[in-house]
């Protein structure tokens, strides 16, 4: 919220409204309750890990500049390049807001490669990503592959067949 502040005196407007903070907040609260139940590395596991005061305190200084650097190029992107209006530059900077909190939660858990070493537990990659739900998966029984069917596709593939074997309506 650093960068929020900055650009709030720069701007003319305020770069996110309360409740869109509030809302952030919330949210990525709420996703960082599944960490307790999350999948530990092997290497966590077999000894004791003491806290690291002087690493913690650089890993602090190190991303918080660069996170704030990266929120005031999004804002310079915003503003210069696509000439977002108000509305449009407060919603763009909850959405980077968002997804760069998501990014943190998964890089603070391992000091692993992300997603190839060490893999999140289905807990917690779920409400990381909200459009994990809309999808289904199921087995072809004949040739046992994934079919990946989001519920809008499957509707309208039932509409279209519908109207392909529906009888002409003579009145337009």
């Amino acid at each position: 919220m650093f960068s929020a502040s900055v650009a709030s005196v720069v701007l003319p407007f305020l770069p996110m409204l309360p409740g869109q903070i509030l809302l952030n907040d919330l949210l990525y609260d709420t996703g960082q309750l599944a960490i307790p139940g999350d999948r530990v590395d092997r290497e966590q596991i077999r000894s004791p890990w003491h806290w690291n005061i002087g690493y913690i305190r650089r890993f602090m200084l190190l991303f918080g500049p660069i996170s704030s650097l990266f929120d005031f190029a999004t804002f310079a992107l915003m503003v210069l390049v696509f000439h977002a209006g108000h509305r449009e530059f407060q919603a763009g900077g909850f959405i980077e807001s968002i997804a760069t909190q998501t990014l943190i939660i998964f890089a603070i858990r391992t000091r692993r490669v992300l997603f190839f070493r060490s893999r999140p537990s289905q807990q917690l990659a779920a409400p990381m990503l909200p459009e994990h739900h809309r999808y289904r998966r199921r087995v072809h029984r004949r040739s046992a592959r994934y079919v990946t069917r989001s519920p809008r596709s499957a509707a309208a593939s039932k509409s279209a067949s519908a109207s392909l074997s529906a009888p002409a309506s003579p009145h337009p």
